[in-house]
């Protein structure tokens, strides 16, 4: 069930995304856990439809999953802002609740996520979770039925300070790749604009959960 007070919240929140005129350049440095040589052992590997998933307590994973089809690229494009709207707004549903997020980006296609489970949130639950509800609100907001996620996921644990930094960079930078801007603060659905802009953290309308849920209308 969804909270609808903790959802307004959230709503509230991106509609005081700024403007690309607005924008103002904020610094972010991520918390890591490395992934030193003794904590090798400790990795846990799961298999899901043919590929490796690899998890450890208190690491950030780098994570791409995409549409079923590319037919379905319409519903996150720059044609239709209503899919990476609804996207955005349960992505940040759990933000601070469930996880941290050090960057995203909604692409025509697919995703790309940079994000930190709390202690006692699976990643494997966390994914399901918001490709279930965004694919049930955007459905509902775009009047279609059936699928719209690949299953699977593309995941990696990030290592160390340079690996996520490729990873922040590359994933701020995709839009440009392909052509969809010219700069990454152009786009506007990726954390250039919705997190790192001057006082946009702060902003955010519950504060941090350390390693439990927030108080802020848990409701899975």
């Amino acid at each position: 069930m969804i909270d609808e007070n903790r959802l307004r919240l959230v709503r509230k929140w991106l509609d005081s995304k700024p403007s690309l005129a607005e924008y103002e350049p904020q610094p972010y440095r991520p918390h890591l856990v490395p992934l030193v040589g003794w904590k090798i052992p400790l990795v846990d590997v799961r298999r899901r439809m043919g590929l490796p998933h690899w998890t450890l307590e208190g690491s950030t994973y780098f994570i791409t999953f995409r549409l079923l089809n590319r037919s379905l690229g319409n519903l996150l494009s720059a044609q239709n802002w209503t899919g990476a709207r609804i996207f955005e707004e349960f992505l940040f549903y759990d933000y601070r609740v469930r996880y941290d997020i050090d960057a995203y980006v909604v692409m025509p296609d697919h995703i790309h996520l940079l994000i930190r489970p709390f202690s006692g949130h699976d990643l494997e639950d966390i994914l399901k979770h918001l490709k279930g509800r965004s694919s049930r609100y955007i459905n509902l907001a775009l009047k279609r039925r059936g699928k719209m996620w690949k299953r699977d996921s593309f995941d990696s644990i990030i290592r160390g300070i340079d690996h996520w930094t490729d990873k922040f960079d590359y994933i701020h930078r995709n839009p440009v790749k392909a052509g969809l801007v010219a700069t990454p603060q152009e786009y506007p659905w990726s954390s250039v604009r919705t997190m790192f802009s001057k006082g946009r953290l702060e902003s955010f309308p519950w504060g941090y959960s350390g390693e439990s849920p927030a108080k802020a209308g848990e409701t899975t």
